[in-house]
């Protein structure tokens, strides 16, 4: 699409209003894709290629990301928020592809979603060097998949991106997920539970640390969950409790043949079940966040805790980020900046482009929050499941004088995944970038190093 600068003309329209932060935030991945410069600008027109939005019409029976040559203009046609969110992931197929409108229709033949998925992992994925693979061997080994459909086919497709080893990287239905509040891991006994929080249902069942879930065929989430070597069995046990229905019934078992039954509900997070905090004594404020959930406002209490430290005169702040998955990049950052003191390079990012390739990193630039800040030391306590959002929250403080990081590295997974449609019953997310810290360490498969084991801090 050339080196001439795009003006993307997404202020003032509601679709893109509550995306704002993010779309500044990540510029860099833009101008990777598009090969040039990019502004966020109130009146694209002075630009001599830009991006708009328009709405859908009869003509779009999805949303749609289309390329005009001639007036050099991208047009996202979409709706609401959600379908905008969709016409920015079509961003890599149009720019690989030698079409002029890319959709987001889902398809229903076999073989044209696995030639979906083929391209695009090959022309987003950033990782294969990293993880010294080969995407058409791995590809030669699924060549089966083509002549399956329905259930059978989505296993197929989730065996084969599991391969990859990246949880960012993944199959999976379309649908809503719910996470219980448990840890576990996959064994090929079934799910052993490794947390099981006080007041939980399975807690109220006399289920406790130890104790195995009933798990049919442990092999299938080990074999179709995709995950680093350092947090595969727990990723795999997670994603086997995932809930899409308002209810589901667990049993379990102990090593004495005690069993327990159990229905678990999906509930809505909130603030006070998401963030909790309490004061060790005089000096120490104990803080857990078990993930940086964008729909809470995570912000205000955060606030709330620092202020509510520095009346009580703490002196330190441990925030607990075991098991942590992540979520919303814009909530992780915005917290992190309450613990940093200067204007502070992070690390650093490359993104893939419109071709594949891996882009040269930009620097990660954080600034103090102009909000409470926390101006004593801070140990935070990781984990495998220390992951993506909770990352980019570490990324910027880990090895400052004032943060220590106690426990083990962290997940390793940079992120910034796309999401497209592949058939009614499956969407593919793609990880789209690597990240580095200040010393150029790889965060990808790797994860984020530990000043030291978390052995004073059982959870």
């Amino acid at each position: 699409m050339g080196a001439v600068p795009f003006g993307l003309e997404f202020v003032g329209r509601p679709e893109a209003q509550a995306m704002l932060s993010l779309l500044r935030a990540e510029k860099a991945e833009f101008e990777a894709v598009l090969g040039t410069s990019v502004e966020i600008v109130a009146d694209a027109s002075l630009y001599h290629q830009r991006w708009i939005i328009r709405d859908r019409g009869h003509d779009e029976e999805a949303p749609t990301l289309g390329w005009d040559p001639a007036r050099r203009e991208l047009t996202s046609f979409a709706g609401s928020a959600a379908e905008f969110a969709t016409t920015l992931n079509l961003l890599h197929t149009l720019a690989w592809s030698q079409q002029t409108r890319a959709t987001n229709m889902p398809l229903t033949d076999s073989v044209l979603a696995v030639d979906r998925v083929y391209t695009e992992v090959a022309n987003t994925y950033p990782a294969f060097a990293l993880r010294g693979l080969d995407w058409d061997q791995i590809t030669q080994r699924h060549a089966h998949l083509v002549e399956l459909h329905g259930e059978e086919f989505l296993l197929g497709v989730q065996r084969w991106i599991a391969e990859l080893g990246d949880a960012h990287t993944s199959a999976r239905r379309p649908t809503r997920r719910f996470h219980p509040p448990y840890r576990a891991r996959m064994t090929p006994a079934g799910a052993e539970l490794t947390r099981v929080p006080c007041g939980s249902a399975a807690h109220k069942a006399a289920v406790r640390t130890g104790w195995i879930i009933d798990v049919a065929d442990p092999a299938r989430w080990l074999t179709t969950s995709g995950a680093t070597p350092q947090q595969h069995a727990q990723v795999a046990a997670r994603n086997f409790m995932s809930m899409t229905e308002p209810q589901r019934e667990f049993t379990a078992r102990d090593c004495h043949g005690n069993r327990a039954r159990w229905n678990e509900t999906t509930i809505a997070p909130t603030l006070h079940d998401t963030l909790r905090w309490w004061h060790l004594d005089q000096h120490r404020t104990y803080i857990q966040l078990d993930s940086f959930d964008g729909s809470l406002d995570l912000a205000a209490g955060f606030d709330t805790l620092l202020t509510e430290a520095r009346t009580r005169h703490s002196q330190m702040l441990i925030l607990d980020l075991r098991g942590n998955a992540g979520g919303a990049l814009t909530s992780a950052t915005a917290l992190r900046d309450r613990f940093l003191r200067t204007h502070t390079q992070l690390g650093s990012i490359a993104f893939t482009t419109g071709t594949g390739q891996l882009a040269n990193p930009v620097p990660l630039i954080g600034d103090p929050s102009p909000s409470t800040r926390w101006t004593g030391p801070i140990t935070v306590l990781v984990d495998p499941m220390t992951y993506s959002a909770a990352e980019d929250f570490l990324l910027g403080l880990q090895g400052l004088e004032h943060v220590t990081v106690l426990g083990e590295p962290t997940g390793g997974g940079s992120g910034r995944p796309r999401t497209i449609t592949i058939t009614p019953e499956l969407v593919l997310s793609i990880s789209t970038a690597l990240t580095y810290d200040r010393h150029h360490r790889c965060i990808e498969l790797n994860g984020l190093p530990v000043d030291g084991p978390a052995t004073t801090f059982a959870r």
